[in-house]
């Protein structure tokens, strides 16, 4: 039921008081329709006038992060939100403006994007991904570059849901030393694709939509 108020208020909604793009993980008691929303969209707009892009509370919600410019009231805040992060991604045009549920927690603080590159070695050591690997490597040796491109069926939201909403994994994937690239996509997320270089790390490519229909087809 959360989930869906949530939805309702903010799924595909553009709130003109908002110049960021927001990820919030809600507390299982949240109440998050109405009064509350309007809360909050007043609560995030003061943290960007204020330059706070982060805030997040641990297990017994104690403060456990504390970015430049975070008070004990705005842990205070949180609580009484019911909210127990709040983060803002990356700018870009078409995100500005945006909140987007992560998670619904129950008083843990955890990494939304945790499971990608769990996901990209177990293809890795799959028998397919053995193969694909085998393809690259000659590829590599012939001076060519390489990209490994990987697909997540919807059913993997652990996997779309993050991507949807831009969340970087931060480990890195136990990539060959000839593999220039991985690039992950999800039909969960049609506008979104990760990509990964020894380089760079973990980067989200906004894909052009416009075409597309409602499976990102």
């Amino acid at each position: 039921m959360l989930w869906s108020v949530v939805d309702k208020e903010h799924g595909n909604t553009v709130h003109p008081e908002l110049s960021w793009c927001w990820l919030i993980s809600y507390q299982p008691h949240a109440r998050a329709g109405g009064e509350a929303a309007r809360r909050l969209i007043s609560y995030l707009a003061e943290l960007e006038t204020r330059g706070v892009r982060e805030i997040r509370r641990s297990q017994g919600f104690v403060p456990f992060v504390t970015a430049d410019g975070v008070t004990a009231g705005d842990h205070a805040e949180l609580a009484r939100l019911g909210l127990l992060a709040v983060s803002a991604v990356p700018d870009t045009e078409r995100s500005q403006g945006r909140i987007h549920h992560y998670s619904v927690a129950v008083g843990e603080g955890f990494g939304p994007a945790d499971a990608v590159p769990g996901y990209v070695d177990d293809f890795l050591a799959s028998e397919t991904g053995a193969n694909k690997l085998r393809k690259l490597k000659r590829q590599a040796e012939l001076g060519r570059r390489t990209h490994l491109f990987l697909w997540a069926e919807p059913h993997h939201v652990n996997i779309g849901q993050p991507l949807s909403n831009a969340v970087l994994p931060k480990q890195r994937p136990t990539a060959p030393v000839f593999l220039d690239s991985i690039w992950l996509a999800s039909a969960f997320a049609p506008e979104h694709v990760y990509r990964w270089t020894p380089q760079s790390g973990w980067e989200i490519v906004i894909v052009p939509v416009s075409g597309l229909d409602q499976n990102g087809a």
